[in-house]
């Protein structure tokens, strides 16, 4: 099995760092590429190269972005309650 790759490019030190933000608990790639002045499509690459750190979301937004999550930050378990009491709002 080989060590996951470690975020060593500066870009991805700033995509990791906003992903990690106490701001928000959960991100989607828009917000972390204009937070970070980095294209939405290279915040992507580096979300699905790194899915040791990143938690995707069981729930989307509103509109049906992708909400993503640092690893450090959101369990899964926190992450399912966070989907059962979005799903209970909606009844």
């Amino acid at each position: 099995m080989s060590k996951p790759k470690r975020p060593t490019e500066p870009a991805e030190v700033r995509i990791f760092k906003a992903l990690n933000s106490t701001t928000w608990k959960y991100r989607t790639v828009e917000g972390i590429a204009k937070e970070t002045h980095i294209p939405t499509k290279d915040v992507e690459k580096a979300l699905q190269t790194h899915p040791e750190k990143v938690r995707v979301s069981l729930v989307r937004r509103r509109d049906g972005k992708v909400l993503f999550a640092s690893r450090e930050k959101v369990s899964a378990i926190q992450d399912a309650w966070t989907a059962i009491r979005v799903i209970s709002k909606a009844k």
